[in-house]
């Protein structure tokens, strides 16, 4: 890759719980391949709250991250003056994508456009690699269309599902942010109608804004769990680039992965394995009411109507 070519950059969409980190790590695992993680949260939960990275250190202290720093932005404290966060940020982005779905001219700048440039940085920093595929599992369809209009990346969209009862029945758990080393804080937690309703909507944005002809692949999340390796091939043929696939294994420490899971932050390689817990975990009555609430998407994505019963 010379410094003209734009960056080819694999964006993983879909409902937070759907496997969107898991495909992440299991690329990351593929030779010439940097996975960032959420790169989207990169001044929210990296420069202004300082929290962990997936190799273990904290966001001020991981080599990765900082040298990634100093090539995008400076450094830094460069980048946490130039970059809005929280409220700020989300306004700015509204503001932008409402201008530009109504085709408005002069619509002011998306507020992740300036720390897009974390994309090429982090091309080639640490590990003496040169890694023409970078991937960024950031899921919010928004950012990803932000991405694909500022013509800076030879972006790819893969769009995760999983049925939505499972969706569903995930968010009902109890999770502390793996993240956050210096205080206990939980993950946010969906009740049945908040989460379906969700799911639809990841889902609707990821197919509107991303769907496009040749840069655009729905994956499965039972696919991949089932035949890692089989998908994972499939994905390769997507790229358009030759990506020798003999084994699927997520190992988080081969990356420097920027929010996400507790997957991210497990140490050694992970057994990939279907996770089916939900199908005698979620009340049945609970189950039928995902099912009415997202009907439309759940037969288009191929989904049973009837919820199945306990795994044996």
């Amino acid at each position: 890759m010379t410094m003209t070519d734009p960056v080819r950059l694999l964006y993983i969409c879909g409902a937070g719980r759907s496997g969107t980190t898991l495909l992440g790590h299991l690329v990351a695992g593929l030779p010439d391949v940097r996975f960032l993680g959420e790169a989207y949260y990169l001044a929210d939960r990296g420069l202004a709250e300082n929290r962990a990275c997936g190799c273990g250190a904290a966001f001020a202290r991981c080599g990765f991250w900082q040298e990634a720093m100093r090539r995008a932005f400076g450094g830094a404290e460069a980048a946490r003056r130039r970059l809005p966060v929280g409220r700020r940020r989300w306004m700015a982005n509204l503001r932008y994508l409402r201008d530009r779905l109504l085709g408005r001219r002069g619509a002011g700048p998306f507020a992740g456009f300036e720390q897009m440039a974390v994309y090429a940085a982090a091309v080639g920093v640490g590990d003496g690699v040169d890694a023409p595929l970078v991937v960024d599992s950031s899921k919010n369809a928004f950012y990803g269309y932000a991405l694909a209009q500022s013509g800076a990346y030879d972006l790819r969209a893969a769009h995760v599902v999983r049925d939505p009862r499972g969706v569903v029945h995930s968010w009902r758990k109890t999770l502390r942010l793996p993240d956050v080393r210096d205080r206990e804080e939980f993950m946010p937690r969906y009740g049945v109608v908040k989460g379906a309703l969700y799911w639809m909507f990841m889902n609707l944005t990821a197919e509107a804004l991303l769907h496009r002809r040749g840069r655009y692949v729905r994956v499965a999340y039972e696919d991949l769990v089932s035949d890692p390796v089989a998908t994972l091939g499939r994905l390769a043929t997507f790229l358009r680039r030759p990506m020798p696939v003999a084994a699927a294994a997520a190992d988080p420490t081969r990356s420097h992965c920027l929010s996400g899971n507790p997957l991210s932050f497990r140490q050694g390689e992970i057994t990939v394995r279907p996770d089916v817990e939900w199908h005698g975990g979620l009340p049945r009555r609970d189950a039928w009411l995902v099912t009415v609430l997202t009907l439309p998407l759940l037969l288009r994505y191929g989904y049973p109507l009837i919820p199945p019963g306990p795994a044996p």
